[in-house]
Protein backbone atom coordinates (compact mmCIF):
# COMPACT_ATOMS: atom_id res chain seq x y z
CA UNK A 1 0.00 0.00 0.00
CA UNK A 2 3.08 2.37 1.21
CA UNK A 3 4.96 1.33 -2.34
CA UNK A 4 1.35 2.55 -4.12
CA UNK A 5 0.75 5.66 -2.46
CA UNK A 6 4.91 6.50 -2.78
CA UNK A 7 4.71 5.74 -6.90
CA UNK A 8 1.28 7.52 -7.42
CA UNK A 9 2.67 10.71 -5.32
CA UNK A 10 6.07 10.37 -7.85
CA UNK A 11 3.73 9.90 -11.24
CA UNK A 12 1.66 12.98 -9.98
CA UNK A 13 4.83 14.91 -9.63
CA UNK A 14 4.25 15.08 -5.89
CA UNK A 15 7.76 14.68 -4.68
CA UNK A 16 7.45 16.00 -1.45
CA UNK A 17 4.72 13.70 -0.81
CA UNK A 18 6.13 10.87 -2.22
CA UNK A 19 9.16 11.48 0.52
CA UNK A 20 6.95 11.39 3.46
CA UNK A 21 5.60 8.41 2.56
CA UNK A 22 8.72 6.90 1.70
CA UNK A 23 9.90 8.23 5.40
CA UNK A 24 6.23 6.61 6.74
CA UNK A 25 7.00 3.17 4.90
CA UNK A 26 11.02 3.34 6.65
CA UNK A 27 9.16 3.74 10.45
CA UNK A 28 6.72 1.10 9.75
CA UNK A 29 9.70 -1.57 8.83
CA UNK A 30 11.87 -0.49 11.46
CA UNK A 31 9.70 0.00 13.98
CA UNK A 32 6.92 -2.32 13.40
CA UNK A 33 8.44 -5.28 11.44
CA UNK A 34 12.12 -4.66 12.42
CA UNK A 35 12.94 -5.32 8.73
CA UNK A 36 16.29 -3.53 8.75
CA UNK A 37 16.37 -4.10 5.07
CA UNK A 38 13.50 -2.22 4.09
CA UNK A 39 14.10 -0.11 6.76
CA UNK A 40 17.21 1.03 5.81
CA UNK A 41 16.19 1.10 1.72
CA UNK A 42 13.21 3.51 2.20
CA UNK A 43 14.93 5.93 4.42
CA UNK A 44 17.66 6.38 2.14
CA UNK A 45 15.01 7.04 -0.73
CA UNK A 46 13.57 9.34 1.69
CA UNK A 47 17.06 11.35 2.36
CA UNK A 48 18.14 11.26 -0.70
CA UNK A 49 14.91 12.92 -2.42
CA UNK A 50 14.90 16.41 -3.64
CA UNK A 51 12.54 17.87 -0.95
CA UNK A 52 14.65 16.07 1.90
CA UNK A 53 17.26 18.55 0.53
CA UNK A 54 15.35 21.50 0.97
CA UNK A 55 13.58 20.01 4.48
CA UNK A 56 15.84 19.53 7.44
CA UNK A 57 13.21 17.86 9.65
CA UNK A 58 12.50 15.42 6.47
CA UNK A 59 15.93 14.82 5.96
CA UNK A 60 16.84 14.71 9.90
CA UNK A 61 14.16 11.87 10.47
CA UNK A 62 15.36 9.98 6.85
CA UNK A 63 18.99 9.68 8.25
CA UNK A 64 17.89 8.77 11.82
CA UNK A 65 16.16 5.79 10.28
CA UNK A 66 18.76 5.46 8.03
CA UNK A 67 21.20 4.99 10.35
CA UNK A 68 19.92 3.05 12.91
CA UNK A 69 18.09 0.14 10.28
CA UNK A 70 22.11 0.55 9.00
CA UNK A 71 23.66 -0.04 12.98
CA UNK A 72 21.07 -2.92 13.29
CA UNK A 73 22.54 -4.96 10.00
CA UNK A 74 26.26 -4.14 11.42
CA UNK A 75 25.10 -5.67 14.68
CA UNK A 76 24.12 -8.30 12.75
CA UNK A 77 26.77 -8.81 10.61
CA UNK A 78 24.65 -8.10 7.73
CA UNK A 79 25.85 -6.76 4.97
CA UNK A 80 23.07 -3.52 3.23
CA UNK A 81 21.58 -4.40 0.38
CA UNK A 82 21.13 -0.72 -1.68
CA UNK A 83 18.11 0.18 -3.81
CA UNK A 84 18.93 -1.76 -6.70
CA UNK A 85 19.11 -4.77 -4.90
CA UNK A 86 22.56 -4.91 -5.00
CA UNK A 87 24.30 -5.47 -2.01
CA UNK A 88 26.39 -2.77 -0.33
CA UNK A 89 29.93 -3.04 -0.96
CA UNK A 90 32.16 -0.35 2.17
CA UNK A 91 35.08 -1.27 3.24
CA UNK A 92 34.07 -0.20 6.87
CA UNK A 93 30.16 -0.69 7.46
CA UNK A 94 30.04 1.52 10.37
CA UNK A 95 31.12 4.48 8.35
CA UNK A 96 27.57 5.06 6.61
CA UNK A 97 25.87 4.27 9.88
CA UNK A 98 28.29 6.78 11.49
CA UNK A 99 27.86 9.76 8.57
CA UNK A 100 23.90 8.90 8.65
CA UNK A 101 23.85 9.28 12.97
CA UNK A 102 26.31 12.46 12.86
CA UNK A 103 23.94 14.59 10.34
CA UNK A 104 20.57 13.18 11.90
CA UNK A 105 21.91 14.70 15.56
CA UNK A 106 23.62 17.94 13.56
CA UNK A 107 20.12 18.44 11.78
CA UNK A 108 18.11 18.18 15.04
CA UNK A 109 20.41 20.58 16.58
CA UNK A 110 19.88 23.18 14.17
CA UNK A 111 15.99 22.59 14.04
CA UNK A 112 16.32 23.40 18.03
CA UNK A 113 15.02 20.12 18.46
CA UNK A 114 16.61 17.58 20.72
CA UNK A 115 17.31 14.08 19.42
CA UNK A 116 15.13 12.59 21.99
CA UNK A 117 12.11 14.81 20.00
CA UNK A 118 12.31 12.26 16.94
Amino acid sequence: MYVQAEDTWVRQGEAGLAADVALQRAALHYYERQDWQSALAAARTAARSAPAQEDPRLRAHSRLIEGAAALELANAGQAPVSNDGLAAVAADPWSATDAALNESLELYERLGAPLSAA
